[in-house]
């Protein structure tokens, strides 16, 4: 039996439904495919309250986030329900094609850098692949039944290196978590003995200073100084605003729904700031006293929005802080960033061991799906 060399266009069409209610809300991962939004608790993303627009999936239905393609975003629903109207939904038309098996094969390294070379946008965050783009890649399909085999021996190796990439990132949230619950325990233990100070006793608010710059703005401006918005640092520019040591605080964004994301970080040096991140100035505080003790403050006190969350500054402004010495401030810290050093260590060390793993999943699928490895049951 041999393999036969066809287009997408001939296997799979473009469906367009809309206008759909009460339906599962759907959410396409680089790393689990297509999965309802709720059984993931990192997905922080808000759903709008008109959903109108978004796009009827069933199920076996090749979903794909036309901008995250070129990363591997794409993959077939075991569900029926909707997803956003700016992702691709196709059918698989051909009944010599097992959906299972697409799956893994569109997954596949060879097919996700031919999505990178035919997306289109002005810098890799703006990349979109459209079905006009999609429909004209080649793919090479075995017969049903090796197709099959495949799709078995794939379904069972991924689902357990998937397991144990869960568990290390069980383990690596566990740590965090735990240093968190540390760092919340040691600023209580300070404002029960030492009492509070609004922070704006301990501060210098420089919001009036940041500049937002658009992601197509900075493509045209790439340098060697780091541009800072909410979750951190997002980019790099060739000029900056602020160089000085300064703590920034996440003033908007769904990262400050999640009470373990640490939405405060000290920088020092040269630096851009966007206008998602409040700019403070120490004038009274040790920066990684205070940073701590941002990223863990009770934020159901200090966040407002109906339909986005947000810090004000007015808000922020009455942030308690402990009201100890610096003296003693920067003792605290010292030890803190010790703890967070060690915990940081472990983090990183799983953090390498699931690249590995991801790695080897991704080769894994390429080789079987390509006939490079034999697999077992498999007719040739």
């Amino acid at each position: 039996m041999t393999w036969k060399r066809v287009g997408l266009a001939r296997i799979l069409r473009e469906v367009d439904i809309r206008d759909t209610k009460n339906e599962t809300i759907l959410s396409v991962y680089r790393e689990y495919g297509v999965v309802p939004k709720g059984s993931r608790e990192d997905n922080f993303n808000k759903t709008p309250v008109d959903t109108s627009l978004y796009k009827l999936v069933c199920q076996d239905d090749i979903v794909i986030n036309k901008m995250k393609a070129w990363q591997g975003s794409l993959g077939r629903s075991e569900y029926r329900g909707i997803v956003s109207g700016d992702y691709l939904v196709c059918r698989v038309t051909a009944p010599e094609v097992l959906p299972r098996f697409l799956h893994f094969l569109l997954r596949s390294q060879p097919l996700i850098d031919e999505y990178g070379k035919r997306s289109s946008g002005i810098r890799p965050s703006q990349w979109r692949l459209y079905w006009e783009d999609l429909r004209e890649i080649a793919i090479v399909l075995p017969p049903v039944p090796r197709q099959l085999a495949i799709a078995d021996f794939l379904d069972n190796e991924t689902a357990r290196i998937d397991e144990l990439m869960t568990r290390k990132r069980r383990l690596a949230a566990l740590l965090r978590s735990r240093f968190l619950a540390e760092v919340r325990h040691r600023m209580g233990g300070l404002s029960r003995q030492y009492g509070d100070i609004a922070l704006k006793r301990l501060v210098t608010c420089l919001d009036g200073k940041r500049i937002p710059l658009s992601s197509e703005e900075r493509s045209y401006r790439s340098g060697p100084f780091p541009y800072f918005g909410a979750s951190g640092r997002i980019d790099s520019v060739d000029e900056y605003i602020f160089d000085e040591t300064v703590v920034l605080l996440g003033e908007d964004g769904a990262q400050l729904a999640d009470p373990d994301y640490e939405i405060s970080f000290v920088v020092s040096g040269r630096a851009w700031v966007n206008n998602h991140a409040h700019v403070l100035r120490p004038t009274a505080s040790d920066p990684w006293f205070l940073s701590f003790h941002l990223s863990t403050v009770d934020r159901i006190l200090i966040i407002s929005g109906a339909t986005r969350e947000k810090i004000t500054q007015a808000d922020m402004n009455e942030i308690p802080v402990p009201n100890v010495p610096i003296t003693a401030q920067r003792r605290v810290s010292a030890e803190l960033r010790h703890s967070q050093s060690l915990m940081s260590a472990c983090t990183q060390s799983l953090g390498r061991q699931i690249a590995l793993l991801q790695e080897h999943r991704q080769a894994l699928i390429t080789a079987a799906v390509t006939g490079e490895i034999e697999i077992p049951g498999a007719a040739a």
